[in-house]
Order: structure tokens, then sequence, then C-alpha cells
């Protein structure tokens, strides 16, 4: 009788995982501080190339209007102020490290998990990563 069987190395394995330390060092950064999806948050987390094929994104960029205002009763018609605005573009790219086991047999020698710190390990360098992009370390 014939089984499915997903062993360690398989594609879908890793993938999972790897999702799975992405978000970690997300949370471990000091960047995560100032992240949202909101238009108000300072890095704004976009997801338009998660929901479909992609490698650009093209953000709109409103400035703050500028003017002093009407005050009281006087005439608004005619008055009115423009927006401004701009666009920036933000290329989609991967950043990729690893670690190693030499193999079972090493990672026994030791009293600690091998795997669990190797992903502590990259979540940490990941964080650090982030961090360094926006330059808030």
């Amino acid at each position: 009788m014939a089984a499915t069987q997903f062993l360690t190395g398989n594609a879908l394995t890793v993938k999972a995982w790897a999702k799975k330390l992405y978000v970690q060092a997300i949370y471990d950064s000091y960047a995560s501080r100032f992240m949202g999806s909101s238009a108000s948050s300072l890095i704004q987390v976009r997801d338009e190339v998660r929901k479909g094929p992609g490698d650009k994104v093209t953000v709109g960029l409103r400035m703050q209007l500028s003017g002093t205002g009407i005050a009281g009763d006087d005439t608004l018609e005619g008055n009115e102020e423009a927006l401004i605005t701009y666009s920036d573009a933000v290329l989609v790219d991967q950043l990729r490290h690893a670690v190693r086991s030499k193999g079972k047999m090493s990672e026994q020698r030791v009293a600690f998990d091998v795997m669990a710190e190797h992903q502590s390990a990259l979540s940490d360098w990941f964080a650090d990563r982030i961090d360094s992009a926006f330059k808030l370390n």
C-alpha cells in the first residue's frame, strides 16, 4: 500500500518553516513598532504582490495641505486648494541566508536543540537586516 510522505527536505516543508521565520523576524525587529497597514503608519506594509504576480509596487503619495484656510464667514468658493500627489515604486526582491548542521550525530553531542538555535539565529539575523534597511540601529 502506498503512503504519501513529506520528509524534512521537501520543498513544501521548507516554505512553511521559512514563512514562520519571516514573521518572527518582523516582530523581533525594532522597525516593527512603526509598521502597519493604514495610511497613517510610518512604515506602511503593502500586500499587493501576495495577492497576485508582480515584482514592483507603485504607491501614490499625497502631500499635506498647506493652505491657511478661511476664517469666519469669508467666501470659501474660489479659495480651494489643489491636492499635490507623487508616486514611488518599490521593487520586490528576496534576501536569503542559511545555516547547516553537520548531521544528527553532531546535534546529539550538545544539550540543546540545534535546529531551534538555527531558527533563532536566522530570525535574529533577519531582524537585524530589517532594522539596517530602515537605519534604525
